[in-house]
């Protein structure tokens, strides 16, 4: 894996075309969507079912604390104006957006 990286660091910035990354951006995708649907296969409905309610409070948990660390500790450090209100927007779609996006890459 560190031979890897050394020969895409130096195919980038040495302008050499040793590595097609079309092709392996092609060869990620497939082996992504392989994985996940071996793994989507595998998985027993009855412990999707058991994790249901600790999957809601650790989410009901970071939706009160990703507020809570916006209104008490952000929107104060950025002055408490029009302008912090909306990098609070930004800042808490950001925050509650990660936890979805985490769980589809998972």
């Amino acid at each position: 894996m560190f031979v890897a990286v050394i020969i895409r660091n130096i195919s980038e910035y040495g302008k050499l075309s040793i590595i097609d990354m079309q092709f392996v951006d092609k060869i990620s995708d497939i082996s992504l969507s392989l994985f996940l649907s071996i793994a989507l296969m595998s998985i027993q409905l009855t412990e999707i079912y058991q994790l249901a309610l600790p999957l809601i409070i650790i989410v009901l948990i970071q939706v009160i604390f990703i507020i809570l660390f916006s209104i008490l500790i952000v929107f104060r450090a950025l002055g408490k104006d029009y302008d912090a209100a909306v990098m609070i927007g930004g800042f808490i779609g950001h925050g509650l957006g990660a936890t979805p996006k985490r769980n589809g890459k998972l």
